[in-house]
């Protein structure tokens, strides 16, 4: 019932209601992805992002194909201006699905731009 709830108020533009709708109905299913995904996304568009973070963190880490997902975390590291602790994410994330290559090149650039792969620094 939240969560249909929650896909009204977010398709009116009441986004901070829905993610309080989403937030009851993680509480009452919390290994729904779908509904910690959703909440996620309202975080980051209410510009919340270590909400965003903290939710959507978790279900990166379990599927790290979701497109979305990750295009919404890597923005919201970068809001906080935390480009390392996305790093450390991307990371641990490929520790655990080392058949998830694409997660290489974004690695490679995120050390390269955090100048990580300097002589100096190895």
């Amino acid at each position: 019932m939240h969560g249909l709830l929650a896909e009204k108020l977010k398709g009116a533009g009441q986004i901070r209601e829905a993610a309080a709708e989403y937030g009851a109905a993680v509480d009452l299913e919390p290994n729904n992805p779908y509904f910690v995904k959703q909440q996620g996304f309202c975080f980051y568009r209410l510009k919340k992002y270590d909400e965003a973070i903290r939710s959507l963190s978790g279900i990166f880490k379990k599927d790290p194909s979701d497109y979305y997902v990750r295009s919404a975390l890597e923005k919201s590291f970068e809001a906080k201006g935390n480009l390392k602790g996305l790093l450390d994410l991307l990371e641990e994330t490929l520790h655990l699905h080392g058949d998830q290559k694409s997660l290489f090149g974004k690695i490679k650039k995120l050390r390269k731009r955090l100048d990580l792969d300097s002589p100096e620094r190895s």
